[in-house]
């Protein structure tokens, strides 16, 4: 009779010595068991990493977890600390960072959170401590920075917010607000981080149900008013104002169910008038104009439900036009300029619904024309001329390239023309295309006149047919005295 003890004992400890790895149990229905049985495991899961370490290990009873389970860094310091009861977690939970120290620190019940809670820096000051009932926040929450300071404070009733602090590291309150069912009510001020014996106010405003409600003011540091505008039902309305440091109006303008509307200012710190629109439904319509701070006009232009409508130009700070196009529905359409300070062009292109179309020119630092394209839906289409020079400063060429284009590809007459040290003509190139191919065509000077002339010239019905300036037109027109016969070339 004496040994029925010591052999139930013995059963009792191979039976709760039972350790299986986790790879070898899997979960039915929310019960878990060892492959191959119908027995729910009633043991111990373990699992381990490649040195041998304990990774991690868990308790289970009739296919549930129940009691300790824990997991570990592979410095074999713990990561993780859990009890359960029957299936859910109860009791005090922790986690660790990896140098061991404790990480997070809560109670659960019946697999709710439930009571305190504390999270940690790694420095062993408290991170967060909140209180939990029936797994929902409850009451007081606060928040601390890693030197211990508090940062923010947070009352909580079954789960919702009911008010939400933040301070300073010297404990100035920077934001006050309070929550109604989960929705911003009252009042919202918000501070510059300033020392505790003066608080600076950074904005003002009133919440109504989660919307901006009231008049709204924000401050510089100094408590100079930066901005002011009504709300109502979270838009602005009326008159909204910024102002510069110095207390001198910044800008001005009108809202209307929070979309500007009217008359709309701006100005520089010194009270001159920066620019000026006119805006409906909050689209810009009508003339605008922006200005330098001495009072030139930098900037003119119209626009029509929101996009540019006819002219558009900008100044130099001198007055001098730097641009200057036509739009139409918001599209570049007619002819479009560009200057230099000192009223040069430097380019010039054609535009029609906004695509470059008809003749395009582009000018060198001293106003020459350096190419000229005509354009048919954003392709080259027509005649393409380049010059290049000796020197620009005194006008003397080295040579002019004219080519000829269907669609964006070259097709027909290529010439060029070289230019002595003094800019004179000497001879002409030539070569045709078609299709974009080279034709190699070594008797072209049989059938095409200007192959035979020592400049490159311009017929005056090109001239006409792709509507190019009467300038150029006339420094490239024929002059049959300047033929070169090659006699050769004509038998």
């Amino acid at each position: 009779m004496k040994q029925l003890p010591i052999i139930l004992c013995l059963v009792l400890l191979v039976s709760c010595s039972n350790e299986v790895s986790f790879n070898e149990i899997v979960a039915r229905e929310g019960i878990y068991y060892e492959i191959n049985s119908r027995t729910p495991f009633s043991g111990t899961m373990v699992n381990y990493y490649s040195n041998g370490q304990k990774e991690s290990f868990l308790s289970m009873k009739k296919g549930k977890p129940h009691g300790k389970g824990e997991s570990y860094y592979k410095n074999g310091q713990p990561k993780e600390k859990r009890t359960f009861s029957n299936g859910k977690m109860s009791g005090t939970q922790e986690d660790f960072f990896i140098s061991g120290q404790l990480q997070n620190i809560y109670n659960m019940k019946n697999g709710k959170k439930e009571g305190l809670r504390e999270e940690y820096w790694d420095n062993g000051q408290v991170k967060i401590r909140t209180n939990y009932s029936n797994d929902k926040e409850e009451g007081l929450m606060e928040g601390f920075r890693q030197d211990g300071t508090l940062q923010l404070k947070r009352e909580y009733d079954q789960g919702i917010r009911l008010s939400h602090q933040e301070f300073s590291t010297e404990g100035v309150l920077l934001t006050n607000l309070t929550y109604k069912d989960e929705k911003k009510t009252g009042l919202e001020v918000t501070f510059y981080d300033s020392n505790p014996t003066r608080s600076k106010v950074k904005t003002k405003i009133n919440y109504v149900d989660d919307e901006k409600d009231s008049l709204f003011e924000s401050f510089y540091f100094d408590g100079q008013l930066k901005e002011k505008g009504n709300f109502k039902n979270g838009k602005l309305v009326g008159l909204w104002e910024e102002r510069h440091e110095n207390g001198q109006l910044k800008s001005k303008v009108n809202y209307k169910n929070g979309k500007e509307d009217g008359l709309k200012e701006t100005f520089f710190e010194n009270g001159q008038l920066e620019s000026r629109e006119n805006y409906k439904d909050g689209v810009s319509e009508g003339l605008i104009e922006s200005f330098y701070e001495n009072g030139q006009l930098e900037y003119r232009g119209n626009f029509k439900n929101g996009v540019s409508e006819g002219l558009i130009e900008s100044f130099y700070e001198s007055g001098q036009l730097r641009y200057g196009g036509n739009y139409k529905n918001g599209k570049e359409d007619g002819l479009h300029e560009t200057y230099k300070e000192n009223g040069l062009p430097t380019k010039k292109t054609n535009w029609m619904d906004g695509v470059q179309s008809g003749l395009s020119e582009g000018f060198n630092a001293y106003g020459q024309r350096v190419r000229l394209t005509t354009y048919n839906n954003n392709k080259k289409d027509g005649i393409h001329i380049e010059w290049s020079y000796r020197n620009e400063k005194e006008n003397i060429l080295f040579s002019v390239v004219l080519e000829y284009y269907k669609q964006g590809v070259q097709d027909g007459l290529e010439l060029y023309s070289q230019h002595d040290e003094n800019g004179r003509p000497e001879f002409v190139n030539c070569r045709r295309y078609r299709n974009g191919k080279d034709m190699w065509d070594l008797y072209i000077s049989k059938t095409e006149d200007r192959c035979l002339y020592r400049k490159i010239t311009i017929s005056e019905y090109e001239c006409q047919l792709y509507k190019l300036p009467t300038d150029f037109c006339n420094e490239l027109k024929p002059d049959y005295r300047d033929i070169q016969r090659f006699n050769k070339f004509r038998e």
